[in-house]
């Protein structure tokens, strides 16, 4: 089991979101901004209550070879990061999202 060494902050980090068994090109076009609203959401359950910035540092990416995916596009992998900025307002941060992403990636059904 790898360790981490003592001053690791896992709040530094954004998360990465694998989308596994999709059409890539076609996940990107017509569900990515869908998703994204549904992760801006879940850090701010409560926007009068929360002040949640959610940013999306990079642009989703194939990950068919990291995935282990087959080489077909259409039965593809899409990676996408995603960061809770450091905020004093903001009660949600990255421990919270890597803790409930599974459970949110489990029920996330594409509109």
């Amino acid at each position: 089991m790898p360790t981490f060494p003592d001053d690791f902050d896992p709040n530094l980090f954004p998360v990465e979101l694998f989308v596994v068994a999709v059409d890539e090109q076609a996940f990107v076009t017509d569900n990515l901004a869908d998703l994204e609203a549904k992760i801006r959401a879940l850090a701010n359950p409560d926007p009068a209550a929360n002040n949640c910035t959610v940013s999306f540092p990079h642009s989703a990416v194939s990950c068919r070879q990291t995935c282990w995916m087959t080489s077909v596009e259409e039965r593809g992998c899409v990676l996408h990061t995603a960061d809770v900025l450091d905020d004093v307002f903001c009660a949600y941060d990255n421990i919270s999202r890597h803790s409930g992403l599974e459970l949110f990636m489990n029920a996330y059904k594409p509109t």
